[in-house]
């Protein structure tokens, strides 16, 4: 059985799964997606090993475990995360006269995505389309993502390669390293020229309810109208932008020098503030 295959037998067991009928036994499954029983028992087996299916030990009836509950949370995160982020997005366009972007990663975290942005006349055009995969290493929009990842997808951005995409990229890994380090302290990104010449761009971050990296705000510009003076003011602009589409979509906002581990941000209380 090759490995589409396989894939497609998995995708229909768990599609079987719905809110009027949430367990299920081996030999409904099977029945259900017209497989043998065999084929299905090693399917779930392996479902049930990394928590995507749970399996009553009285029973033996399966239901979605919680590492397929957490993909769902996110999926419904990332359309609220959109539709909150709209009209915010508009109004710092507007009062901004820069373009601001939603950034998310990608799937698997090696890249950096834009899933939506609001731009004005004033603003630079066409600086990052919807749908755009970008280079998480580059950019205040993408470094403030990789910034709060875990350590080993981190390090794998780097294995990838730092190749150069605009006249002030860090290609250097103990550069690249030492910067994320300081964004993780400021609690927000700032660079200049990274992915394009005469382009600056101030980010901050928002965190999942587990405390997961899941989004980046940011506006972007000509670099001559990023300056020192006006950066705090940029800044103060999407941190009020972030903390309302936190309460708007669930995520969390992020407070500067957060401390991190394995990948989640934690407070004092484990969490993420909003």
């Amino acid at each position: 059985m090759t490995s589409v295959k396989i894939l497609d037998k998995t995708v229909r067991l768990l599609s079987v799964f719905s809110a009027a009928q949430p367990e299920w036994s081996l030999t409904e499954l099977s029945a259900a997606v017209s497989m043998p029983k065999s084929t299905a028992h090693r399917i779930l087996r392996v479902l049930r090993h990394h928590d995507y299916l749970s399996q009553d030990a009285d029973t033996g009836r399966f239901r979605l475990g919680f590492a397929a509950l957490d993909l769902g949370f996110r999926a419904q995160a990332g359309r609220d995360v959109r539709r909150a982020a709209v009209p915010v997005l508009q109004r710092l366009a507007a009062t901004s006269g820069e373009t601001v972007l939603i950034i998310v990663p990608s799937e698997p975290r090696t890249e950096a995505i834009c899933i939506e942005r609001a731009e004005t006349r004033a603003g630079l055009q066409l600086i990052l389309e919807i749908g755009r995969h970008v280079p998480l290493y580059a950019g205040a929009s993408s470094k403030v993502l990789l910034a709060y990842m875990a350590e080993a997808e981190i390090e794998r951005v780097i294995a990838r390669g730092l190749e150069r995409v605009g006249p002030r990229t860090i290609t250097n890994p103990a550069a690249l390293r030492r910067d994320l380090a300081a964004i993780r302290r400021r609690g927000y990104a700032w660079s200049v020229e990274e992915t394009n010449e005469g382009v600056a761009g101030v980010a901050v971050p928002l965190v999942d309810r587990n405390g997961t990296i899941a989004a980046g705000l940011s506006i972007v510009g000509p670099r001559t109208r990023f300056t020192p003076q006006r950066v705090p003011a940029l800044l103060a602009m999407i941190g009020e932008g972030a903390a309302e589409i936190a309460r708007q979509s669930g995520l969390m906002t992020v407070p500067a020098a957060a401390a991190v581990g394995n990948g989640r941000v934690r407070t004092k209380r484990g969490r993420g503030t909003s």
